[in-house]
């Protein structure tokens, strides 16, 4: 019985996303709903969603309609994670330039 609960399977690039957080020091929590996780850097909490391919969720409406209305980021590599958050903001332009 799965009590009114749907099976969540995460994205494949979930772990190595999570992992370059947390070693950039953003705390992370996975939660699935009504996106993947759930992030705290210097203060400021921030959701995310992780895609990792075309798949489409059971409540993709649903799950659009709250990253719109949240401006939550959708993110596919560690680095668009930590961009995303303005962890490497300052290394970002340093890197362009140099």
């Amino acid at each position: 019985m799965t009590y009114g609960r749907r099976v969540h399977r995460t994205d494949t690039t979930q772990e190595q996303i999570v992992h370059a957080l947390r070693q950039a020091g953003v705390m992370c929590w996975i939660i699935g709903e009504p996106c993947d996780v759930l992030t705290l850097y210097r203060g400021i909490w921030r959701p995310i969603e992780i895609k990792s391919g075309k798949r489409k969720r059971t409540d993709q409406e649903a799950q659009d309609a709250f990253l719109k209305a949240t401006d939550t980021p959708v993110v596919r590599t560690p680095m668009e994670a930590l961009l995303a958050l303005s962890v490497i903001h300052a290394v970002a332009k340093v890197t362009k330039t140099g």
